[in-house]
């Protein structure tokens, strides 16, 4: 009896210890279970947010497309109007050469002739001819002072040959020193004769 009772209790205990190991086992089991529904719950969320990605990218793929066709449709249509404008620029001269010249060499001719009568009025009067003024003065000869540090220049008129000319002269060398002319850069001008 003593002899079954302790083969009894020996086959309990290991009946125990495999009920425990069952039961260890049913736990890591459901502790695995457990983390397997996490991982799919995990997978699950990350399709989802790979799903919206990939809907959000397909929206920006076909706006990037339209806005490709705009972008063609307006370099079509900027390559047109340049083409347009090139055809019409080639067939079109901007001006005859010869007439041209003409044209500006006739406003130089005007220029000057409206220059030699304006200095002709104010400084001599208006009553000497243009060729007399020309001969006598415009082409007369003399020297340059620069003075005042360069600021001022004076220019010396050579003695005249007769008398009512340097006093013509002198007159209009007077009448220009009053009207204190600059050149463009700011220096003054004076006209005297030499003495």
């Amino acid at each position: 009896m003593a002899q079954k009772e302790k083969a009894k209790e020996k086959l309990e205990c290991q009946s125990e210890a495999i009920r425990n190991k069952i039961s260890e086992r049913m736990g890591y089991r459901s502790k695995m279970k457990m983390r397997l529904e996490r991982r799919e719950k995990e997978l699950e969320t990350a399709e989802a947010k790979y799903q919206d990605k990939i809907r959000v990218l397909k929206e920006k793929e076909i706006e990037l497309g339209k806005r490709n066709s705009l972008l063609l449709k307006s370099m079509e249509r900027n390559r047109e109007e340049l083409a347009k404008w090139r055809r019409e620029l080639e067939n079109t001269p901007f001006y005859e050469l010869d007439t041209e010249m003409d044209h500006i060499m006739t406003n130089f001719k005007i220029l000057c002739e409206n220059s030699m009568l304006y200095a002709k009025e104010v400084f001599f009067d208006g009553k000497d001819g243009m060729e007399m003024m020309f001969r006598q003065f415009i082409n007369h000869y003399g020297d340059l002072e620069i003075l005042d540090g360069g600021k001022r220049f004076r220019f010396k008129l050579n003695r005249f040959d007769g008398k009512g000319l340097t006093k013509k002269a002198v007159k209009a060398c007077e009448i220009f020193n009053e009207k204190k002319i600059k050149t463009v850069d700011g220096f003054l001008l004076e006209i005297v004769v030499k003495r």
